[in-house]
């Protein structure tokens, strides 16, 4: 499996990526580090400066912890599981426990570093 590294301010999460080539389109430009942005109170989000090789489609519900790519070049971590209105996005992966990432996010999304490991 390949796992990455999540470091939001001072908290450390681990995350599995997804097994196709959005995940690996995402592997290939790391290590990351960016600020994102909060949305729908539900997400935070960042466009990148380049795209990924995506596979869009519309899942009935986005969980807690998924991470995905929103057209091709927006990373988008969900915090919270929610009804998809039909939004299409690409997997990249999920993190191994979302438990604290909302608070972890709200008080460190301004630095974010994200490596392979």
């Amino acid at each position: 499996m390949n796992k990455i590294k999540i470091t939001i301010g001072s908290q450390e999460f681990i995350a599995t990526l997804a097994d196709n080539a959005t995940a690996q389109s995402f592997k290939e430009k790391l290590p990351l580090t960016v600020s994102m942005t909060e949305l729908h109170g539900n997400e935070y989000y960042v466009y990148l400066d380049s795209g990924f090789k995506t596979t869009g489609y519309a899942p009935d519900t986005i969980k807690k912890g998924d991470i995905k790519v929103y057209g091709s070049d927006c990373l988008v971590f969900f915090y919270e599981t929610f009804s998809n209105p039909g939004y299409k996005y690409s997997d990249i992966g999920s993190f191994e426990n979302p438990d604290g990432l909302k608070d972890a996010l709200k008080a460190g999304a301004k630095k974010i570093t994200i490596q392979a490991f």
